[in-house]
């Protein structure tokens, strides 16, 4: 954890994309999710999400605090699954062929 919040301490002095400061919310946000801190991880995730939303492992994550906060609703939130079918599919007509 230590190694994380400085390096959250040193990305709020440096210029970082947004992808690099998304991906830094969601490795917090899993090591949150190891440690059982589900608050911190939820927090993780939101800012996270604000950066990057279409990355398969917030989802991913996101699937897994719902599970362990014993959410079977939000576990298995269709319109979340079927928004990031929908962002995918339109990166890949984006790609040029």
């Amino acid at each position: 954890m230590t190694w994380y919040n400085l390096s959250q301490r040193l990305a709020t002095h440096a210029v970082l994309n947004d992808q690099c400061l998304a991906k830094l919310h969601r490795n917090l946000a899993s090591t949150y999710l190891w440690l059982n801190d589900l608050s911190h991880a939820r927090d993780n995730l939101e800012r996270a999400e604000k950066l990057d939303r279409k990355s398969p492992h917030l989802f991913y994550l996101q699937f897994k605090l719902s599970l362990l906060q014993n959410d079977d609703n939000a576990g298995t939130n269709q319109q979340s699954f079927t928004q990031y079918a929908d962002l995918y599919v339109m990166e890949l007509h984006q790609i040029p062929i």
